[in-house]
């Protein structure tokens, strides 16, 4: 610790020497007399420094579950640092630091910085600073044995050390995919990590929805599910890139989930159109039976009655083969009048009944001659 333990009357000493203004002496002396008394420490030496660093890593590495109640060794910290005896600040209590210190050893550096982060955000101050502020440096070495103990941990474990190449922290994110914070899909500042230690940022679509960007660019939904689609940069557009294909579509600020989405997989090779096949033949025109243009049936006469047939192709033809009007009066009339040549005279047909050279036999009472 930097300051000395006293006991309650050399507390009460120092403070009314502290207290005491003499007058007889310069401004500066009396700084200078009170600055002996307690020295105000920077971060200066080589193994502050360490401290510093180990600590400092923290704000570029991935927020990770660790294995150490992090909430309770930042308090206890902070309780050896406002150590007291009766009701004077005392300096800091050893005993307390060491055993969370032991406590650590167990850790790794995802508990290193999740002490940190509970430290700072409890209000306490900044963690670095505070340790260079209450202990020397030879207690500094000692807690650096600690860090050391919980980044070999790390590396053992084969998870990310705060040195290594493969670390991704927001600033290798915004250098790698600019366009995703030059544009509205960017959600936050974090790097964040999976279950299987690979590190990743979240962006927002045009619909809400967040994704995961990892390193390499490839995309999954929140859930984990992969996409089969890539980030691309295009100075502030982004774009998507499917992983089979080199094809690339940019859009301004906003993302679609559409385009980011698609079939949900990787982009399908277009598939070739088929090939017209032969068209249908229809049914020609039989030798002695007579049709109108547009009308789909044939007929013929014979031995008194009218008879029907499709014109159009054998298999689809309402009526494929040939089918009696004998029992279908007003269809019998019609074609009567239209080829009065087949059956009776023209004079004979103008008095029995009025002649529709337009008319179709579907027409008759609304129905076809296969239905009648």
């Amino acid at each position: 610790m930097k300051q000395p333990k006293y006991s309650p009357t050399e507390a009460l000493n120092k403070i009314k020497l502290m207290m005491n203004y003499d007058l007889s002496k310069t401004l500066k002396e009396n700084v200078l007399e009170v600055k002996s008394i307690i020295k105000e420490d920077t971060i200066d030496t080589d193994t502050e420094k360490s401290v510093e660093k180990m600590i400092k890593a923290c704000s570029g590495r991935a927020e990770a579950e660790g294995t150490l109640d992090a909430a309770s060794i930042a308090s206890a910290f902070n309780r050896a640092f406002n150590y007291q005896t009766a009701g004077f600040l005392g300096g800091t209590d050893d005993s307390l630091w060491r055993a969370q210190a032991s406590i650590m050893k167990k850790g790794n550096l995802d508990d290193l910085c999740n002490i940190t982060r509970e430290f700072e955000d409890l209000g306490y101050g900044n963690f670095a600073q505070k340790l260079v502020d209450e202990l020397d440096d030879e207690e500094l070495a000692e807690l650096m044995e600690t860090f050391s103990a919980m980044s070999y941990r790390t590396k053992k474990e084969g998870r990310l050390a705060v040195a290594s190449t493969e670390q991704k922290d927001i600033n290798w994110f915004k250098k790698s995919f600019p366009c995703i914070f030059d544009s509205d899909a960017n959600v936050d500042q974090r790097v964040l990590k999976n279950v299987n230690n690979y590190v990743y940022i979240l962006i927002k679509g045009d619909k809400g929805n967040l994704y995961q960007v990892f390193s390499d660019g490839r995309i999954k939904t929140n859930q984990g599910k992969i996409t089969g689609k890539k980030i691309s940069c295009n100075g502030s557009k982004i774009g998507f890139i499917a992983e089979s294909i080199e094809k690339k579509k940019f859009i301004e600020e906003q993302f679609s989930e559409d385009e980011l989405l698609g079939s949900g997989g990787s982009t399908p090779s277009p598939k070739p159109k088929p090939k017209p096949g032969p068209k249908p033949e229809k049914n020609k025109l039989e030798k002695g039976a007579v049709t109108l243009p547009g009308d789909p049936y044939q007929y013929k006469y014979e031995n008194g009655v009218w008879f029907t047939k499709g014109l159009l192709p054998a298999g689809i033809a309402k009526i494929p083969n040939w089918k009696s009007l004998a029992d279908n009066k007003k269809a019998t009339e019609i074609l009567n009048g239209r080829h009065p040549e087949l059956n009776k005279s023209k004079e004979e047909v103008k008095k029995d009944v009025k002649i529709d050279n337009n008319a179709n036999i579907e027409d008759v009472d609304g129905e076809d001659p296969n239905k009648i």
